[in-house]
């Protein structure tokens, strides 16, 4: 049984108030990116005459051909490649890399689709009779996981229309037409492994193309929205059971110059009777629980079964004189949320029209309380009537029972919908309000709530005849139209008239103060062509044309805001509020100088003050303003900040204004403060597991590598010196999880400063490290490979994180080191095993990547002059010869991992170590090797 739902907005989310947009000229932020000559988007399917229908229109021109994923948009090209626009490795929008390509579709390709599910699986549809599902790895072409043809259930062309992933479950709903426009389900397994499996195909019909299609977010459940009904016709895993045909309704009519009216809601069902005439009518009504009976003046208007049980105790009817002798009556629903589809199944009646309710009730409005109108309907137009020939339904389908369990009638129109999240925008009076679809998890939740309202956009769009996509990010600060070509309206919802102090707008007319308005912006594209795709986020809208990129940026409602403005405006906050507010202008002020914001963060994150110095009163020098306490205060505050930042871009952006120019200047008057601020914010990144935080310091640590290495080592010299307790208690492992690539940095950095011979440190400390090293390399071996390979890939200034090198070097010439420590010593050896496994796992693994960090592991000569380094160790220091041994085996043991003949990482013979070395020459393990490498020789 279905259960009939209205939209019932909710009152605190309407506006009666509202007074219109503005028009503004404020100008925008624009970039555009050109593609290369031989980079088109694809174009619209050809139709064959019979798809040039209204569904096949409807279904298949004027679609959206941009997508955007973690911040990077795709689209499909003519030579059917996905081509990937890099949004979020670039920092300014002007400089934009051209598209590439990560993914090429078969050649017979009719029009490309796809939706992404999660972080690295996306479905893409050929347009024809595939579907396929891709691994879209990082910084790499996307990796076809499992590819499906469907040619023998459908006929072409196809689209994908919406997909979800749950719980190991992958769903996906293709749309086609045959004789009828149909909804093919399919769902798929995932294993561990990523295997994939077809496991259940599913397929209703309709005869409308649907206005909207979402799965529920845990694939229970399909909301569709369209004219008339769709209905299940097939199911691979549960057989659907044909409908049982209603006995066809017997009513009789009766002749009579009456007629009735009845309407529904969930709960009660109301007829309307009027005698036309002033002259008083004898009315006689008789409701029982499924029959109705009713005469005038003796003369029988309705003798006949209801469609459904009512409650007739709760039941009633009125006769209301003034209205020409009106009768009413109203019948109470048994089963509430029941829609009917008729009012009477048999007996006798006059003839009858439903009557559609103008509007739904409101939600939270006081019996008391009269609902103003948000407009006068004395100025409504022609072109805002909306009428539709066939009832427009929104239903929710269980996706196992195949009946539907929720219901709605959609009165008005369906301006636009969006699939992420699922939601409707639908008129209501001059309103455009989103309604947000759910997930059914119990009986009593709502499949729909109204999540925002556009002010007058139902009135708006009305006028723009042109209209193409129509657009809202997803925390509905503004509203966006496009015609089909050239032309992009924005309507930005009320914002406050100003933020700055002493500021005020009042209306001309009536001298009221104006706390906020809503702006209207119009753009005019250069290029002239048809506008192919459109993106909405909250910081920015990206239109795609055929050759070319256009990029808006967010509307700043401070447009004319000047760095003197807002450092009036922060010194209105006191600590730590001035934080908060500090933060959140360096992250929305971009357009401001790097330097100004560095001292808007200098001044009021930090709060550092200027003071004479008391040995030179003509010299002014910084000093802190914060104890100790408010200083660790506001470190977490920029910690928790720069989490709560849903793109690393904008994080690294924030961190880079805060630190990265005073730190980068020794000479900087506030170098000293800052190298403080850092080691302990450090620490508490730390201490707090802040994945993002470490990411952007090693980031950091990449930039700044070639000009201030001693920066670095110094560092990590205090995270060794005065974090190492933590280190135990948390150990290198969770380092590696949180974030790889500063446990790369930390590696490293920790190797080089224990090799060291004028670094002053305890054994137990060294020790404690040792485990550590030991620990990170047992333990997260592919997690600090794929890290390692990331980074050569990328190009970066790799030797900062490849800690291979300076970790070999250390493990061999620690034996030369009489620590005279057992346990020290047994520490040792475990790190030498670690440091092989690490190596085997390295020389043993095929594939492009990896191939790459073989190439590029180790610098030219790195086994050449480590042998020299020995020696001069061993002239130097003069260790005994037990230890000798254990160097020179450590060193050879390393060496044959890194000679495995299918990728080796060195080309040293060992005959050539023989002949510079001859302190090798006396080792066992080296005239073993030798052999082998003779033996080798002579078969190739």
């Amino acid at each position: 049984m279905s259960e009939w739902r209205e939209f019932r907005p909710q009152q605190k989310l309407l506006n009666s108030n509202f007074d219109g947009y503005r028009l503004t000229l404020e100008p925008l932020a624009q970039y555009t990116l050109k593609f290369d000559n031989n980079i088109h988007v694809q174009k619209d399917i050809e139709f064959d005459n019979d798809l040039y229908t209204y569904n096949g229109i409807k279904g298949f021109k004027s679609l959206n051909q941009l997508y955007i994923h973690n911040n990077d948009l795709y689209f499909f090209d003519r030579m059917h490649s996905i081509q990937q626009i890099n949004l979020s490795s670039n920092e300014s929008f002007s400089h934009l890399q051209q598209p590439t390509i990560v993914y090429q579709l078969p050649k017979n390709t009719l029009y490309g689709s796809m939706f992404f599910i999660t972080d690295s699986l996306v479905f893409v549809c050929d347009g024809r009779s595939k579907l396929f599902i891709l691994n879209t790895n990082k910084n790499s072409k996307w990796k076809l996981l499992y590819e499906e043809d469907f040619d023998e259930y459908l006929t072409s062309p196809i689209r994908l229309l919406h997909a979800v992933c749950y719980e190991g479950y992958l769903h996906a709903i293709i749309g086609f037409i045959q004789t009828e426009c149909q909804l093919l389900w399919v769902t798929f397994s995932l294993g561990s492994s990523n295997e994939m499996k077809l496991t259940r195909r599913r397929i209703l019909n309709g005869k409308k193309w649907p206005d909207f299609v979402a799965i529920e977010s845990n694939g229970q459940g399909l909301y569709i929205a369209t004219e008339g009904l769709y209905t299940f016709t097939f199911d691979s895993l549960i057989e659907v059971k044909k409908e049982e045909i209603p006995k066809q309704s017997v009513v009789e009519k009766i002749e009579s110059s009456f007629h009735y009216i009845w309407s529904q809601t969930h709960n009660i069902i109301e007829i309307e009777i009027d005698s036309k005439t002033n002259e008083p009518q004898q009315w006689s009504v008789n409701i029982e629980s499924n029959h109705l009976k009713c005469s005038v003046n003796d003369v029988v208007l309705i003798d006949a079964k209801l469609f459904d049980n009512i409650d007739p105790k709760e039941s009633s009817y009125v006769i209301t004189k003034d209205k020409n002798n009106q009768l009413t009556i109203t019948l109470q629903k048994s089963n509430v949320g029941l829609f009917w589809n008729e009012i009477f199944k048999e007996g006798q009646a006059i003839s009858g029209d439903i009557k559609m309710n103008s509007l739904p009730e409101t939600n939270n409005i006081e019996e008391d309380n009269e609902v103003k109108q948000p407009y006068n309907s004395q100025q409504l137009e022609e072109c805002d009537q909306y009428s539709n020939d066939t009832d427009n339904f929104l239903s929710r389908f269980d996706g196992d029972t195949h009946c539907i369990t929720h219901q709605a009638l959609v009165f008005n129109q369906i301006l636009f919908t969006k699939l992420n999240p699922p939601s409707l925008c639908i008129r209501h009076d001059v309103d455009g309000l989103i309604w947000h679809i759910n997930s059914i998890v119990s009986n009593d939740q709502a499949p729909w709530t109204h999540e925002a309202t556009l002010n007058a956009f139902g009135y708006v769009q009305v006028s723009k005849q042109n209209r193409k996509f129509i657009s809202t990010p997803i925390d509905y600060s503004y509203a966006l139209i496009s015609d089909t070509s050239t032309h992009i309206y924005i309507y930005k919802q009320n914002s406050p008239t100003s933020n700055l102090p002493g500021s005020s707008l009042r209306n001309r007319k009536s001298g009221k103060l104006v706390e906020s308005i809503a702006k209207q912006h119009m753009i005019s594209l250069e290029n002239h062509n048809e506008i192919l795709g459109l993106i909405t986020t909250n910081e920015r809208t990206y239109i795609l044309i055929d050759d070319q990129l256009y990029i808006f940026l967010k509307i700043m409602d401070s447009g004319q805001l000047t760095i003197e403005k807002v450092t009036q405006l922060l010194h209105q906050h006191t600590f730590p509020a001035s934080v908060e507010a500090a933060l959140i202008a360096i992250r929305e002020c971009s357009m401001f100088a790097r330097k100004d914001l560095s001292m808007l963060a200098n001044r009021f994150i930090f709060c550092h003050s200027l003071s004479t110095s008391s040995t030179n009163p003509s010299q002014t020098i910084w000093i802190k303003t914060l104890n100790n306490i408010q200083e660790l205060h506001t470190l977490d505050l920029i910690r928790q900040f720069l989490e709560k930042q849903s793109d690393l871009t904008i994080s690294t952006h924030v961190f880079d204004m805060i630190f990265f120019d005073i730190l980068s200047d020794p000479d900087h008057p506030l170098f000293t403060l800052y190298y403080n601020l850092i080691l302990k914010f450090l620490s508490l990144a730390i201490s707090f597991e802040s994945k993002p935080t470490l990411t952007i310091i090693a980031r950091w640590f990449l930039t700044i590598s070639k000009t201030m290495d001693s920066l670095i080592t110094k560092i990590f010299e205090y995270i060794i010196h005065e974090h190492i307790a933590l280190a135990i208690t948390k150990s290198i492992n969770n380092l590696c999880t949180i974030s790889p690539l500063f446990t790369l940095c930390f590696i490293k950095q920790t190797c080089i400063l224990l090799d060291k011979e004028n670094f002053i440190i305890d054994k137990k400390i060294i020790q404690t490290l040792i485990e550590l090293l030991t620990y990170g390399l047992t333990n997260s071996t592919n997690l600090l490979l794929i890290t390692l390979q990331q980074e050569f890939i990328a190009q970066n200034n790799s030797s900062l994180f490849n800690f291979v090198p300076s970790m070999i070097r250390l493990n061999v010439l620690f034996p030369l080191r009489e620590f005279g420590s057992s346990s020290l010593c047994l520490h040792l050896d475990h790190f030498h095993t670690s440091i092989l496994s690490f190596l085997f796992s390295i020389v043993i693994h095929k594939s492009d990547q990896n191939n790459i960090l073989q190439k590029n592991l180790f610098p030219s000569n790195y086994f050449e002059q480590l042998p020299i380094t020995i020696q001069d160790f061993i002239e130097r220091e003069k260790p005994n010869q037990k230890n000798i041994d254990e160097c020179i085996q450590r060193y050879l043991q390393i060496l044959s991992i890194c000679k495995t003949l299918s990728l080796p990482l060195t080309q040293l013979y060992i005959s050539d170590l023989a002949k510079h070395f001859s302190l090798f020459t006396h080792h066992k393990l080296f005239h073993i090797l030798k052999d082998k490498e003779e033996q080798e020789m002579k078969k190739t």
